[in-house]
């Protein structure tokens, strides 16, 4: 029985991140803690890595990442979408809450990425990816 819940620790976040944001909207799931397992000293060590949170429409809104010493937040990613659910930023902190850096993502109408921009902590820009599609 033991090694069945294990099991299920461990395959349950390979299985929810597989899943359609119509799998998790359909079945209510809100959020998603992925755990690390080992064996220190012939004992079963659970450690949490990662929670993932989703809203009611099964998009991922929040990426709550630990550190694995300490168990202490690490750092946060929080996302947003725009009308046709794509990707719009992503909002990076660190363990204080404090903006570390943004992304932000633009689509053209056929919601092909267009533009990636990094901003730093003040919303300057650092850096700019150019998406360009060409037919062979």
């Amino acid at each position: 029985m033991r090694t069945i819940f294990l099991m299920s620790l461990l395959i349950l976040p390979f299985l929810l991140s597989a899943q359609s944001k119509k799998d998790l909207k359909n079945n209510s799931i809100r959020k998603c803690s992925i755990y690390n397992v080992s064996v220190v000293n012939g004992k079963e060590v659970k450690k949490l890595e990662t929670v993932i949170k989703y809203d009611e429409n099964g998009r991922e809104v929040e990426e709550i990442s630990y550190d694995k010493k300490t168990g202490k937040v690490d750092k946060t990613e929080s996302y947003e979408y725009d009308s046709n659910n794509n990707k719009s930023k992503i909002i990076e902190k660190d363990a204080s809450g404090k903006v570390v850096k943004t992304s932000v993502y633009k689509y053209d109408s056929r919601e092909f990425k267009t533009e990636k921009q990094i901003l730093d902590a003040s919303g300057k820009q650092k850096s700019k990816d150019v998406y360009v599609y060409e037919k062979q």
